[in-house]
């Protein structure tokens, strides 16, 4: 879009005297996100185009560590969401100090939540759904068995608010805390959906996508449980085997994605074969 194009679609959420406009790229560098940096005179801003299930989120969640929200408005029948701009880094390259002030805000909002149902876009129902498809792509006797056991547990745990699709990248640290970003994936969850999903695919791999120590990832489960699981009356040999079926169906996910769109086997998809197998012995 034009500068002039997105100016337009600004000032219909916020008059702003903008002095400059820049999009934002992925995390390759190789593309850009419909996302654009806005600078006023006094303040910087993040137009995005949004969907309505992200509108509705914004709008349903108050007084949690997520961006401010000014405003939404539709432009040729696309959403777009007016939001802060946090200065900060994501936690693609995890570290002790980061990923635990990640795990508050995860806290925080599983505390904040628990037990107290609200309508987000990522329903209960909707979600097992999803999961129940998944097990038709897993291709695997062993899989599939340890898959039913994760459904049931899945069913019986304890819920809350949970950000869906948690991956390193979107989160935020800025302003000495950590703040959730990209909110089209929320909903009234078990609490582990965004524990688990935001530790699972990180790797003691210098240069990996999602990089963090092994030791420091150990350090995080134990201080998850101590600071939140613990108040939930589960011992901590529970709260491992819950959490062992939530990083399984993690791992499941690029089985599913293989299996499903038949794709060449190679080194990721045996990685994350063999973190399945590590779970069911």
């Amino acid at each position: 879009m034009t500068h002039s194009t997105i100016k337009k679609i600004v000032n219909k959420i916020k008059i702003l005297n903008i002095i400059n406009i820049k999009q934002i790229k992925n995390e390759d560098g190789d593309d850009f996100y419909n996302v654009w940096l806005i600078v006023s005179d006094n303040n910087s801003y993040i137009l995005k185009k949004s969907t309505e299930n992200e509108i509705n989120n914004y709008n349903a969640l108050l007084n949690v560590p997520i961006p401010k929200y000014y405003g939404y408005t539709k432009y040729y029948n696309k959403s777009y969401i007016l939001i802060e701009y946090l200065d900060g880094n994501n936690l693609m390259n995890g570290n002790l100090g980061n990923c635990t002030k990640a795990i508050d805000t995860i806290i925080e909002i599983n505390k904040k939540y628990l037990n107290k149902d609200i309508v987000l876009s990522d329903t209960f129902d909707k979600e097992l759904i999803r999961i129940n498809r998944r097990l038709e792509y897993l291709n695997d006797e062993l899989l599939e068995k340890k898959y039913l056991e994760f459904i049931n547990v899945y069913k019986k745990t304890i819920k809350t608010v949970c950000h869906n699709d948690l991956l390193p990248f979107n989160m935020i640290i800025a302003k000495n805390n950590a703040y959730l970003i990209d909110l089209e994936n929320i909903g009234f969850l078990p609490y582990l959906v965004m524990f688990a999903r935001f530790i699972a695919h990180y790797k003691d791999v210098k240069g990996y996508l999602f990089y963090l120590e092994d030791e420091i990832k150990e350090y995080l489960i134990k201080y998850y449980y101590d600071n939140f699981v613990v108040s939930l009356n589960k011992t901590y040999e529970e709260y491992l085997y819950e959490l062992e079926l939530f990083l399984f169906f993690e791992y499941t996910e690029w089985i599913y994605v293989y299996n499903r769109y038949k794709l060449p086997k190679d080194e990721r998809y045996y990685y994350y074969l063999n973190k399945c197998y590590e779970v069911i012995k």
